[in-house]
């Protein structure tokens, strides 16, 4: 487990125009997951796993933020099935810390989010998901 410092994923749903006015709908794209974190212990294992293209079985986002009384609440997790290491960036700036850019290509995915309370904790979730290899939700 580690902390990092930013995550992306996007998902494209192209629509090309049709020779009878309407619009088809293309296979959904789901870009690489990038994460940026400051090199630590779980570097060179993730150097090696990339290197040797080694499948992970499962990897965990998990998403906190405080809540009114300073409390840590997680509001959102996106986990990962059949994920490789798809390139590490490591990079530093002038008198900054080695940081890591690393992408993970993944055969599935699941996103949950919690709603969190006014009064604080947290409230209802919802979930989705999507199955590259069957192109189908997987939630």
């Amino acid at each position: 487990m580690f902390s990092i410092k930013q995550a992306q994923q996007q998902c494209l749903r192209s629509a090309v125009a049709s020779t009878s006015g309407g619009h088809t709908i293309a296979r959904a794209e789901m870009e690489d997951v990038a994460f940026t974190k400051l090199a630590d212990l779980s570097s060179p294992i993730l150097a090696q796993h990339c290197a040797m293209g080694k499948t992970i079985p499962k990897a965990k986002f998990e998403f906190m933020r405080a809540d009114g009384s300073g409390k840590p609440i997680k509001y959102s997790e996106m986990d990962l099935t059949n994920v490789l290491i798809g390139a590490m960036h490591p990079s530093i700036e002038v008198g900054g810390f080695l940081t890591e850019q690393v992408t993970l290509k993944f055969s599935k995915v699941t996103w949950t989010y919690t709603q969190q309370m006014t009064g604080g904790g947290a409230g209802g979730s919802t979930v989705g998901g999507w199955d590259l290899a069957a192109n189908k939700a997987a939630a």
